[in-house]
């Protein structure tokens, strides 16, 4: 039997998080869970236009599985985001099965009527558990992801030099600024307005959502969030110099207690300011900086849509390769909670990750 109880005091958040380190370590290479004081400010109240709740199940009084519901709160305000983990050496006994109830409830009572989650692995067999998890409990893919990773020794900082000199060159009437965690101010609105392409430029497959309305107010807001839950941000922008139009930009984050592994974040380029290489020039000259600044930097991960050929190209030109496939998963709920049910036995779980940066 799994006892269920939600994590509010910093102090339980150690046990928690243990479960989830001990699920990445075993199920990925080069992804390790963010570290726990990275998470305390989530205890406390939204973080990033988002808040989260940590859930914990125990057997016979041992942290075994490791839960997360994420409500976002200025968009999409009808979904929750899930994610369950379970302790390697505590798997094949139902506990993701016995917790998802839970965190379904969670989202129905704030009124959400539709749930996505990530599972990675497999679609084939052999099927991954965690695939074979949300499909059991029935739930639908609606987008495949694939996770890129980096291993920065891999690419000689002079030829990623010479591929930031080559697209630069491509890129006439363009100029580079680049920054570290908070944007220049003549930056922000043009930034603002990147931000919510973002929720309709990228490709999507089946996973349905809003559009995200960004102002000033909010990116900043998001800026000294990401800063406040202990992240360092390598970023750039270009600017188109014949109307000052903030053409698009790119986004580098490291947790600055673990700043070997990084993460890409967001990047993008304005659909009236493509085809001069700016994609290429953004992520080249960033890695670069990276490089510059955070020189013990070993893993640069990132996430594709497969229906993204375009930066799917650029990433692999700069040496990233495939770590594995991701599975976005949609789960709608019933219109009250107290319809939400456990399922029947599925197959016994992997784990997975909340949403991963874009």
């Amino acid at each position: 039997m799994l006892s269920v109880e939600r994590v509010l005091d910093p102090r339980d958040l150690p046990e928690w998080h243990a479960v989830s380190a001990a699920a990445h370590d075993a199920d990925y290479v080069g992804l390790p869970t963010d570290p726990p004081e990275e998470l305390i400010p989530l205890l406390a109240g939204p973080v990033n236009g988002e808040r989260t709740e940590f859930w914990l199940g125990r057997a016979a009084g041992i942290p075994v599985a490791a839960g997360q519901v994420t409500f976002p709160l200025f968009d999409n305000t009808s979904i929750a985001h899930v994610d369950i983990q379970v302790d390697p050496q505590q798997r094949r006994h139902g506990y993701a099965r016995d917790l998802l109830p839970h965190l379904l409830q969670r989202a129905s009572g704030e009124g959400r009527t539709t749930t996505f989650g990530m599972a990675a692995g497999r679609d084939q067999p052999p099927v991954s558990p965690g695939v074979a998890f949300s499909r059991a409990v029935g739930a639908r893919a609606v987008l495949t992801d694939v996770r890129r990773l980096l291993e920065v020794s891999s690419m000689p900082a002079k030829r990623l030099a010479e591929l930031a000199a080559d697209a630069e060159r491509a890129a006439d009437g363009y100029t580079l600024v680049q920054w570290q965690d908070r944007a220049p101010e003549e930056l922000h609105a043009g930034l603002a307005v990147l931000k919510a392409r973002m929720s309709t430029d990228t490709p999507m497959e089946d996973m349905v959502l809003d559009a995200e309305a960004w102002d000033v107010p909010r990116f900043l807001e998001d800026q000294e969030a990401t800063l406040a839950r202990g992240r360092r941000t390598v970023a750039c922008a270009v600017r188109h110099r014949a109307t000052g139009q903030v053409a698009g930009f790119t986004e580098l984050t490291v947790n600055r207690r673990r700043t070997n592994v990084a993460y890409q974040w967001d990047t993008i380029v304005l659909p009236a300011h493509r085809g001069h290489r700016l994609g290429l020039w953004l992520k080249a000259a960033n890695l670069c900086r990276l490089r510059t600044l955070l020189p013990e930097t070993r893993l640069v991960n990132t996430w594709n849509a497969a229906a993204n050929p375009h930066m799917i190209a650029i990433n692999e030109t700069l040496g990233f390769r495939p770590a594995e496939a991701w599975t976005n998963w949609r789960l709608d709920l019933p219109a009250s909670p107290a319809d939400v049910a456990a399922p029947g036995a599925p197959p016994r779980p992997g784990s997975g990750r909340p949403r991963p940066p874009a």
